[in-house]
Order: structure tokens, then C-alpha cells, then sequence
């Protein structure tokens, strides 16, 4: 029998991930709101967020930010090889999830 990923409810058509300059996601991301919505102590959040800039304060450094379904982590490695192989104009295009299941079937 041949699973026909298409038909199942799960399996979401095309999305888009975000991308953003490292410097600017961590600005708008590591927030009093967000120490507060997290219940966290602002100066841990800022800690954090300083941590993060030192580590990767040359230029060039981005943050992607693929649907959160549960195939992120699948979305990041297809975005990379994209990326990688200069393949696609659109290279924050994250592929239908039958894509992926196609291709754990081949395997």
C-alpha cells in the first residue's frame, strides 16, 4: 500500500520563514515584555541578549525564523542547503511537509 502523504490532515501546503539581522531580532526579542510573558527577570533576559551579541558581533550574522509546527528544525536544514547551493532566489521558502515525507519514504 502507497501512503499518499497529500491526503493527510497533518501535511500543511508551502510556508515562508522569516528572516532577520541577528542584531534587530535580539533588540525586538529579549524585551521587558518578553522577560515578563516568560516570568523571568528582566536583567537575566538582557544578560542573554548581551551574551548573544558579543558572541556574534561581526556583520552578516541572521536569525531564521521557520513555521513553528514541528518540522522547524527540517525547514532550517533545507533552508541551509539552499542557501549552501545558491540554488533558489527564495531561499526562506519551507516546502510542504509531504515534501519531507516523500523523501523519508525513498529513503
Amino acid at each position: 500500500m502507497e501512503l499518499d502523504p497529500d491526503t493527510l490532515e497533518l501535511f500543511s501546503g508551502p510556508q515562508e520563514a522569516n528572516l532577520y539581522p541577528l542584531k534587530w531580532w535580539s533588540e525586538h526579542h529579549f524585551t521587558q515584555k518578553y522577560a515578563s510573558d516568560k516570568q523571568k527577570d528582566y536583567a537575566e533576559v538582557s544578560f542573554v541578549k548581551h551574551k548573544i551579541q558579543r558572541l556574534f558581533n561581526s556583520p552578516g550574522w541572521y536569525v531564521v525564523d521557520p513555521p513553528g509546527n514541528g518540522y522547524c528544525g527540517i525547514y532550517l536544514t533545507k533552508i541551509a542547503l539552499d542557501i549552501y547551493k545558491k540554488d533558489s532566489e527564495q531561499f526562506l521558502f519551507c516546502p510542504a511537509k509531504s515534501y519531507f515525507l516523500t523523501l523519508l519514504l525513498k529513503g
